[in-house]
């Protein structure tokens, strides 16, 4: 199993070549790694480095990252199990001033904290929450038992192709006067009877795009009065009504949670509109009202559009991902080769 491990650890590390220089971190016994935490890894880096954490049975310690870096895992999801691969789990990362155009992917993270502009997050699994203080900030492509929540007075923040599922609450919280665009997630939270069961709010002179999602919850958008924006292309199961002050166009509701006309279907049974809405797949079936019922003649739903939902999510993009190892338990008698046949892939795209 070590020597297992030592080629994959070879294999996710060969490949990063795309900035200044790659510090490598690796809390198993015995190291390979440059270092064995983060922090003592990002206290060494200069701007533009990648840091490259290694998958481990241990919980690194996170921390607050002050410069530019490239922080990248192995991935989240991992059984060891069947592939031999652990993930690469940390406590809770903060970017403050000076990480501003940084990017963390690969983990699977408590919480994460964003004081700095142009931070990408992607391919996370996150079991907290994610607390946005910034612009030009993108949440893509990671999954969430988690709220998301933007704080008041920033703009052109992103949220995309990424799966909310909870059993409560709320998912996705935009607070007042902000500009946001939420495309392309799979937002789920309880369909409940309760007010606390939304699946996302929006609060006062705020600006927002919400389009080509799948949204099931009690309140599918809960806003205040002040907000404009649209809400275009989405599958939305509800009972209850969506926010009646911003314009609802080319959507699919399960009851009459939209409003009529404007392209809006209203009343569909959703077990028409997807391939297995049980299982989560969220596929258009072959005679599915939402193909081609879009705005612009586009699929309704989270494959439609620019940025269609990614189904495999949990690779970092920055890095090839070994997909399948085949390692001889002994070297045949007679030879001092030992024959490994390695499969990988690169990164996630989009």
């Amino acid at each position: 199993m070590k020597k297992t491990m030592m080629i994959i650890t070879f294999i996710f590390s060969m490949c990063i070549n795309l900035y200044a220089k790659t510090i490598t971190v690796d809390t198993n016994y015995p190291s390979i790694g440059d270092y064995q935490s983060i922090m003592d890894a990002h206290n060494n880096a200069d701007p533009g480095d990648t840091i490259l954490v290694y998958p481990s049975q241990t919980t690194y310690s996170g921390g607050t990252v002050s410069k530019k870096l490239h922080i990248i895992g192995a991935g989240f999801g991992h059984d060891f199990s069947k592939d031999g691969v652990y993930p690469t789990t940390s406590t809770s990362i903060s970017f403050s001033a000076g990480s501003e155009e940084s990017t963390l992917e690969g983990f699977e993270i408590s919480s994460i904290t964003i004081r700095a502009d142009n931070v990408m997050i992607r391919h996370n699994r996150i079991s907290s929450s994610v607390n946005l203080y910034a612009n030009n900030v993108t949440i893509k492509s990671n999954e969430c038992s988690s709220v998301v929540n933007i704080y008041s007075g920033y703009k052109d923040n992103i949220i995309k192709q990424n799966r909310f599922i909870k059993t409560s609450g709320v998912c996705i919280t935009v607070y007042s006067d902000n500009r946001v665009t939420i495309s392309n997630n799979i937002i789920i939270t309880s369909l409940g009877n309760s007010t606390s069961h939304k699946a996302i709010v929006i609060e006062n002179l705020t600006n927002v795009a919400i389009i080509n999602n799948y949204i099931e919850a009690y309140y599918p958008v809960a806003c205040s009065q002040n907000v404009s924006g649209i809400v275009v292309n989405n599958i939305i199961n509800s009972p209850m009504t969506s926010c009646a002050y911003i314009e609802h166009s080319n959507n699919i509701s399960s009851k009459t949670s939209i409003p009529e006309g404007n392209g809006n279907i209203l009343n569909v049974d959703l077990d028409t509109v997807f391939v297995d809405r049980s299982s989560y797949d969220f596929h258009l079936s072959s005679n599915s009202p939402a193909l081609g019922s879009g705005y612009n003649g586009d699929d309704m739903g989270i494959y439609g559009g620019t940025t269609p939902y990614l189904d495999r999510m949990n690779l970092p993009e920055s890095a090839p991902s070994v997909i399948h190892l085949s390692v001889p338990t002994m070297v045949p008698s007679g030879s001092n080769n030992l024959k490994v046949s390695i499969e990988a892939k690169s990164g996630n795209n989009n």
